[in-house]
């Protein structure tokens, strides 16, 4: 029951406030205030029990799911057109590609490279 009332308190005071929890969240992230230091450090050490707990709630898990899956496939997309570039040394012409280039080689040499810069779960 300690925290029904430290919850209604917390929600009145956000309410009181004109605030929502992802403009207090946005704002804590963004403050230069050191007072606020220990709420950005919280935010950030607790980010992945945040979204676990988002992801299993029924209400909530296809909005996680879905941003989720939109952010990989932005990041994808954008690593994978800095791979098609001349620069990245790959070599690779995507508008004269054939499927037998994309399945041998370059896809080989893509994966290789996400590997080795992935992060690996622990």
């Amino acid at each position: 029951m300690v925290f029904d009332s430290a919850i209604t308190n917390i929600i009145r005071s956000l309410e009181e406030n004109h605030l929502l929890i992802n403009e207090l969240i946005d704002n804590i992230l963004h403050s230069t205030n050191e007072h606020h230091l220990v709420a950005h450090r919280s935010i950030e050490d607790d980010m992945g029990n945040i979204c676990r707990h988002l992801y299993a709630n029924c209400m909530s898990w296809l909005v996680v799911f879905d941003w989720a899956m939109d952010t990989v496939s932005k990041v994808v997309f954008e690593e994978l057109q800095e791979l098609v570039h001349e620069c990245s040394g790959l070599h690779f012409c995507p508008t004269a590609a054939t499927v037998e280039q994309l399945e041998g080689g370059f896809l080989s040499r893509i994966a290789g490279i996400m590997q080795a810069v992935a992060p690996h779960p622990q």
